[in-house]
């Protein structure tokens, strides 16, 4: 969409997407689009053009994107989690617990991420621009399966919501479940 002149534009697989199935979409640094589909991850510059860097060739089945300045991070159907900036991929995680997958992520303050599990964790991670590590780990006791995660960066606290409630992690930690 332009602000300016209020048209709009639509991108297909016949245009160049990975495929027409598109199940995210985020900016990143300078304007880039990032739209990840069924089949993958497309880029469309500020000139509308669609590129699919080949250091994207990995990255399938995007169920979710988050961006924030120059860093975009997602998560696969299969359950990785990816973090990419520009057209580079800058590493793909798998959860480290056996059986459990991530299923949503957010960016909170700046190189940390939220990632929700198909369990009943929250993992913090942080990136200095290589493979995201787990910084913390939060149990949410009864709740799981996280489908969003909102990050409230006035207040440095995270709301969630998953297939059987929701919640928040205040600033210090604590863990308020079911809201």
């Amino acid at each position: 969409y332009d602000t300016k002149s209020g048209g709009m534009v639509f991108y297909s697989a016949e245009d160049g997407l990975k495929a027409d199935s598109i199940r995210a979409v985020s900016e990143g640094e300078g304007g880039l689009i990032y739209a990840g589909t069924v089949d993958g991850l497309s880029v469309i510059d500020n000139n509308g053009t669609i590129r699919n860097p080949e250091a994207f060739s990995d990255i399938a089945g995007i169920r979710s994107l988050t961006g924030y300045e120059d860093i975009v991070c997602g998560v696969t159907n299969g359950g990785e989690l990816f973090s990419i900036k520009g057209e580079e991929l800058l590493g793909i995680l798998k959860c480290d617990i056996e059986g459990v997958d991530y299923t949503c992520v957010t960016l909170g303050d700046r190189n940390n991420m939220l990632a929700g599990t198909s369990d009943r964790y929250i993992d913090t991670l942080y990136s200095d621009g290589d493979v995201p590590e787990v910084k913390e780990r939060y149990d949410t006791g009864d709740v799981s399966y996280f489908n969003n995660i909102w990050y409230d960066d006035e207040n440095k606290e995270f709301f969630f919501c998953a297939e059987n409630g929701l919640g928040a992690v205040e600033e210090n930690g604590g863990i308020i479940c079911p809201l």
